[in-house]
């Protein structure tokens, strides 16, 4: 079904309407035509605007939320005033369409805010401009953690009573989760990156061997099927692969940066982030060859994790190098930088702390737990 066809279908509903123009767009159609196609009646948003044109305004930032741009602040600052007075523990399950909205513009604003970056005019008019400012340079780094940070602070602000049964708030709810652990797939070697991995695993049961005692409140099925409808094989396949300390091979790496299977969200992200990913890809696998060797020259280490046909050159000198000053490697790693190896601790002392480190990152989830209940 084309867009103008969802548009003025008489038989959908206006959830329908926005899960369908959602699909066409996941499935690898062109987002900017999709966008030029959603025409918001009127440029002034109100309390009087109706939901549906709220959502579709939703929509077109979220099919264009890379790219800054003065139209897609102003939409938000109008959204914004127009329904957003209320904090999200006012609201009660009849509040349906103004609570998705809420919870979408906050969703969408924090990606935004971390990930969007200068569209391609006004990277043209800064270099006619004799500025050096580029997509590249301003892309290089982004700070998943804080995005995540944000998220997790929005999801937990949102009443568990609102998405106890299915329906529009529960599946996104759902899809907010899975940006969450798609952001901690895609970030680099992190302490808090692991537990938040295994705690996200309890709850949301991902692996279908987590801890049923721990595993959420009595109300989260609805959430948890939600979910697992969204989480498609191929994200699950690369979780498991990395909630396991396994290596993630590089074709597996690739598949989940580019295949439509990972969603919209993934596919954005790694079109203005390529690098900054397979960085992150290649920190996540240097930390869990700690957990295979006691030394490794950095040329092994290259043919190991590198593509097998056309081989980059990736510095991975320099990549272990940060890794040690920033503490991102097992107490004790040394790089000989003459010899070109890597060397680990004693695995013997190292699983001792490894035990130690398993323990209180139980205690931590228990804890965590304990105060949701």
């Amino acid at each position: 079904m084309s867009i103008s066809k969802v548009l003025s279908s008489p038989t959908l509903s206006d959830n329908e309407v926005i899960l369908e123009i959602e699909r066409i767009a996941s499935s690898g159609a062109d987002l900017r035509a999709i966008s030029d196609q959603i025409v918001i009646p009127s440029l002034e948003i109100n309390a009087e605007t109706p939901a549906l044109t709220l959502k579709l305004a939703l929509l077109k930032i979220e099919l264009n939320c890379f790219a800054r741009s003065k139209w897609i602040e102003s939409l938000f600052s109008q959204i914004s005033k127009a329904v957003l007075p209320r904090g999200l523990s006012a609201f009660t399950s009849s509040d349906t369409a103004v609570l998705y909205i809420k919870i979408k513009y906050e969703d969408l604003y924090s990606d935004y805010q971390f990930l969007a970056v200068k569209d391609a005019d006004s990277i043209a008019a800064d270099l006619a401009a004799g500025g050096s400012e580029n997509i590249s340079s301003q892309a290089s780094h982004p700070k998943f953690m804080d995005l995540i940070n944000k998220k997790l602070t929005l999801l937990n602000n949102i009443p568990e009573r609102t998405y106890s049964t299915k329906g529009s708030i529960c599946l996104l709810v759902a899809s907010i989760y899975r940006k969450v652990i798609d952001l901690l797939l895609l970030t680099g070697n992190d302490f808090l990156k692991r537990n938040l991995l295994h705690h996200l695993n309890e709850k949301l049961r991902i692996t279908g061997n987590s801890n049923s005692l721990a595993a959420g409140s009595p109300n989260s099925s609805a959430l948890i099927e939600n979910f697992n409808g969204i989480f498609t094989p191929l994200s699950c396949s690369f979780f498991k692969t990395t909630i396991e300390g396994r290596l993630v091979a590089f074709n597996q790496f690739h598949q989940f940066v580019t295949s439509y299977d990972s969603g919209l969200y993934v596919r954005q992200i790694a079109s203005l982030f390529l690098s900054a990913l397979l960085e992150n890809h290649y920190e996540n696998n240097v930390y869990n060859l700690s957990k295979y060797y006691d030394n490794i020259s950095l040329h092994k280490i290259g043919n190991l994790l590198q593509p097998s046909s056309g081989h980059s050159d990736f510095n991975f000198e320099e990549l272990i190098s940060k890794m040690i000053s920033n503490d991102k490697l097992p107490p004790g790693t040394t790089l000989d930088q003459l010899e070109q190896t890597l060397h680990f601790p004693v695995q013997e002392s190292y699983h001792r702390m490894q035990d130690i480190c398993d323990i209180i990152e139980e205690v931590t989830n228990l804890i965590e737990i304990c105060e949701v209940r």
